[in-house]
């Protein structure tokens, strides 16, 4: 019994230094994933988190909040919504990443992705096709 109670603390504390080090942090293709689903779903707020700061600052963010508007609208009322986001191919560079995804819509149509991302602050963030 002494030993179930300590293999379990054990269990739960290796899982919590695991997190803090972020070796369970999420990878480029969910930032990506999380992105669209942000969209679709009129999380616009939360979807603009998602991009890097570059790119915050070089477009600015009330332009891209009414371009990510204009794109909710288009993925409901043209393609009925998503249906799936699937990662094909995911490259990480050090601080940079390149993720290609198929997006199916509800309607049935696809459409292939590829997206630039850079690690900052911890976090992936899309940032500018260059």
């Amino acid at each position: 019994m002494t030993r179930r109670i300590f293999s379990t603390v054990g269990t739960a504390m290796l899982v919590s230094a695991l997190v803090s080090c972020s070796l369970f942090r999420s990878g480029p293709g969910a930032t990506v994933k999380q992105f669209y689903q942000d969209v679709e779903a009129g999380n616009i707020t939360e979807a603009l988190a998602l991009l890097s700061s570059q790119l915050r600052g070089s477009i600015g963010d009330q332009k891209l909040r009414a371009g990510l508007a204009t794109q909710a609208t288009a993925m409901r009322q043209q393609h009925k919504g998503l249906r799936s986001i699937q990662t094909e191919k995911e490259d990480v560079q050090g601080e940079l990443a390149t993720v290609t995804t198929l997006i199916t819509y509800t309607d049935g149509t696809t459409q292939r992705d590829v997206t630039k991302l850079v690690l900052e602050d911890g976090a992936w963030k899309i940032s500018p096709s260059k």
